[in-house]
């Protein structure tokens, strides 16, 4: 099969970093596009560095692509992250030109990338969510919130060129609704380029929070072929998050894909046109999975799936290249979990230890807490980091950079995400 180079942007995020590595060990060539010195995925060995607009500065960033795409015509193009999805579903016909790719319409990403409709279309294949209302303003708000249980949490509806990416604003009492709407919508804005196409998208959401189930996250990712004829797929158990109620995963580890969350999945993608790559998350409460998210794209812990037989990166590339036979063929293989994979443990060392540090020296943890981690990290188990590996060293070097340089630009914000309480 053909081996054509493929091109990733969002190098200083860490599912670009895992791409990175499980392509070019495959010998296919990789070229990232990095926006600033220390992005991870950029320093690896099995990348060719071009520097390029951030992808949030979308204009910017789109019109280097196709620049780039005209100068070397035929390399793949995967979506690493939200704004990449929207801008190749938009921007197809242009890429085209010059790129090899496989993306949903609009519609579809629309359909997926939207709170409010992804819940819609969860609800209608038996995804239970959790109560979810859609004010259209601070007056909706305050009156649809009325009979509430709280506490309530104000989130975006869609982090697509969001300029904060903002996680959640929790809210206590429903006296604090109207005001709150407004300065999260006032808080959040998006850029020009999303609301031309969703006008409606900078409008927050307001959900029950469930801050006690955000401590134990069952995720279930995977593949989806056109058709979604066939899929492979792994679940994780999310245990530490950055912040701690409403962030990013530091620590997962292996758990089972439960056959009724895998047959509903595949009937959404199938419902609403999907395939491809997708990480999904769900909280326990109450002895329910409550569907919460679904990202069409790389994730950051992406590594730890690689590590446990199911090669996404590739997947989307053959995806891609459209390889339908090849594609078919690794999607069969990935369906027999490896016997390691219950072994396997995800840790994002740097982030967790800074984390439990200043969440101690602040006293927001018991004592006993990071000892209690260590010691479920020293059980016996293979790690899986996600910036440091031994044959490929340079990444985890430009990440302990990337982060001191971050708290010392951000000292505020450093110390408000580590030490943030829940209601």
């Amino acid at each position: 099969m053909e081996r054509a180079p493929v091109l990733l942007s969002m190098a200083g995020w860490l599912g670009t970093l895992a791409a990175v590595r499980e392509l070019g060990r495959r010998g296919i060539e990789v070229r990232v596009a990095a926006s600033g010195v220390f992005e991870q995925a950029a320093w690896s060995r099995y990348a060719r560095r071009l520097r390029a607009p951030r992808v949030g500065d979308a204009s910017a960033h789109m019109r280097w692509l196709i620049e780039a795409g005209r100068r070397e015509p035929g390399a793949v193009l995967c979506a690493a992250s939200d704004d990449a999805c929207f801008l190749y579903a938009a921007h197809e016909r242009e890429l085209r030109e010059h790129f090899r790719l496989a993306t949903p319409t609009l519609d579809t990403m629309r359909e997926l990338l939207d709170k409010e409709r992804l819940y819609r279309n969860a609800q209608r294949v038996g995804l239970r969510t959790p109560a979810t209302l859609y004010p259209k303003d601070g007056a909706e708000a305050q009156t649809l919130g009325a009979a509430a249980r709280f506490p309530q949490l104000f989130k975006l509806r869609t982090q697509v060129l969001s300029r904060t990416l903002h996680k959640g604003t929790p809210v206590s009492r429903a006296a604090d609704l109207a005001g709150e709407h407004a300065r999260f919508r006032r808080n959040n804005p998006f850029a020009p380029e999303l609301l031309s196409r969703w006008p409606d998208a900078d409008r927050p959401l307001l959900q029950e929070y469930l801050p006690a189930s955000a401590q134990r996250i069952y995720c279930l990712q995977g593949f989806v072929a056109p058709g979604a004829g066939r899929w492979a797929m792994r679940a994780a158990l999310k245990l530490l998050s950055h912040p701690r109620f409403l962030g990013v995963g530091l620590l997962f580890e292996h758990a089972e894909v439960l056959p009724e969350l895998e047959q509903r999945i595949v009937r959404l993608c199938r419902a609403v046109g999907y395939s491809g790559i997708f990480e999904c998350e769900f909280i326990e409460h109450e002895g329910e999975h409550l569907f919460i998210d679904f990202n069409p794209r790389f994730y950051n812990y992406m590594a730890f799936d690689h590590a446990r037989g199911l090669p996404q990166a590739y997947f989307a590339y053959l995806n891609a290249l459209g390889a339908m036979e090849e594609l078919d063929a690794e999607l069969d293989r990935a369906r027999q979990v490896p016997p390691d994979a219950k072994g396997l443990i995800y840790c994002y060392r740097l982030r967790t230890w800074m984390q439990l540090f200043i969440e101690r020296l602040f006293k927001r943890v018991p004592a006993e807490e990071p000892a209690r981690w260590q010691r479920w990290l020293r059980g016996g188990r293979r790690v899986v980091d996600p910036a440091w590996e031994g044959e490929d060293p340079a990444p985890g070097f430009a990440d302990v950079l990337a982060q001191v340089s971050s708290v010392i630009r951000h000292p505020r914000h450093f110390l408000w995400s580590n030490m943030r309480r829940a209601l």
